[in-house]
């Protein structure tokens, strides 16, 4: 309850706060079209031995495995998960997934822009690599940072976008970092006192 105090500018808020039962994370199922064997799909969830059961600790297991489909170049996967303590066992709490791949991507064109002084061909041969293979965000990242460390560039984003049924063109946008002179006089002097 709230109780206000005898000056009329203060209150004392009393929360009670009764502990429930605490719950572990149950059996983990994977429906819909998991299409990797199911280790794979557990060791992307990084599980904790006896892990405690959180809606914030079932979404960030999805995330992760959305986010190893994506690596394996599933760019448009789908994970949803469904866990409902109501259905606990024994103070566990099942979680299931439904994985949804979609189709394989694959790198098509690298669309560099906002290139002043450099040939847009700079940019098309440093990712030139990646064409055809299967999209991989680790392959992209490593290329990103290579770039970035020639300090050639203020700014780099790197953004894959849908471009066919099943490949992706790399919109490549530049920002250029200012020119750095590098100068020095070669002489000889003498002087008389």
């Amino acid at each position: 309850g709230t109780r206000i105090r005898p000056d009329g500018k203060h209150a004392d808020v009393v929360v009670r706060v009764v502990e429930g039962s605490k719950f572990l994370l149950g059996a983990i199922t994977f429906s819909g079209r998991p299409i990797f064997e199911r280790k794979q799909l557990i060791d992307a969830l990084a599980l904790k031995p006896a892990a405690v059961f959180t809606p914030a600790a079932v979404d960030e297991m999805q995330r992760d495995l959305q986010g190893f489909y994506r690596s394996k170049g599933y760019f448009s996967a789908v994970v949803t998960e469904h866990a409902d303590r109501t259905q606990a066992v024994g103070g566990r709490v099942p979680v299931t997934f439904d994985c949804q791949p979609g189709v394989q991507f694959r790198v098509g064109r690298i669309e560099p822009r906002g290139m002043d002084r450099l040939s847009p061909q700079f940019m098309v041969k440093r990712f030139q690599s990646l064409s055809g293979k299967v999209y991989d965000p680790a392959a992209i990242e490593t290329r990103y940072r290579e770039l970035i460390k020639t300090g050639l560039f203020r700014g780099l984003h790197v953004r894959p976008t849908p471009s066919g049924p099943d490949t992706l063109k790399l919109d490549v946008e530049v920002e250029e970092a200012k020119t750095k002179e590098i100068g020095f006089d070669i002489g000889y002097g003498s002087y008389d006192g």
